[in-house]
């Protein structure tokens, strides 16, 4: 499957059989964090596009199929707490791909590929829940 980019408004527009469908205002698409909190970062724009990924670090980063990242300009990703350590590697499409992540618990947090510099593609997972729900959308309660 070839790389895709969507506009956020084509990404929030799809439809799917097998997830629930949410409102774009009930996702927080400008705060993030890793999963022990020592990294804490927000995005001062808005992202101009969902990218739908199927590369072998999207793959091995997110432990799925396909990856779905926001794209934004790296000058409006901000950390607000912590730092992240960052790797890069060469791709299986033959481009570096450079790789931010939590020292503590390994979370990727964003990449940047040479293909597209000047912008990171926010792993969705570090994206906060937004406080109306107080987790993740899609995810079930245990009770």
């Amino acid at each position: 499957m070839p790389l895709q980019l969507l506009s956020l408004a084509d990404f929030m527009s799809l439809e799917t059989d097998s997830h629930k469908e949410y409102p774009r205002t009930e996702i927080n698409m400008r705060k993030g964090s890793c999963t022990c909190g020592a990294i804490e970062f927000h995005l001062e724009q808005e992202p101009v596009a969902m990218v739908l990924c199927d590369c072998l670090i999207c793959r091995r980063s997110t432990g799925n199929a396909v990856s779905i990242n926001p794209k934004v300009a790296s000058s409006s990703v901000k950390v607000r707490r912590g730092q992240p350590l960052e790797f890069t590697m060469e791709s299986n499409r033959g481009m570096n791909t450079t790789i931010w992540f939590c020292r503590n618990c390994s979370t990727t947090l964003w990449q940047e590929s040479e293909q597209c510099k000047g912008y990171f593609w926010i792993q969705s997972g570090a994206l906060r829940p937004s406080a109306k729900h107080g987790r993740h959308p899609g995810a079930q309660s245990a009770a």
